[in-house]
C-alpha cells in the first residue's frame, strides 16, 4: 500500500487494510519474510562468513 505520508494517508492506508483482511494477511507475512531473512543473527553470520573468506 502507498500511501500519503501524512495522517490522512496513514488512516487512509490502515482504513484499507482492516476493510481488507486478506491484504492485511498478505503484508503480514511478507513483513516475517523480510524479518527472518535481515534477522541481527543472519546479518552478522554473513558478515562473519564474508570476513572469513
Amino acid at each position: 500500500i502507498f500511501v500519503k505520508a501524512d495522517a490522512d494517508g496513514m488512516a487512509g492506508g490502515l482504513a484499507e487494510m482492516i476493510a481488507r483482511p486478506e491484504l492485511m494477511a498478505t503484508l503480514s507475512a511478507a513483513g516475517r519474510r523480510l524479518g527472518q531473512k535481515y534477522s541481527p543473527a543472519r546479518m552478522c553470520a554473513g558478515y562473519e562468513a564474508l570476513l572469513l573468506s
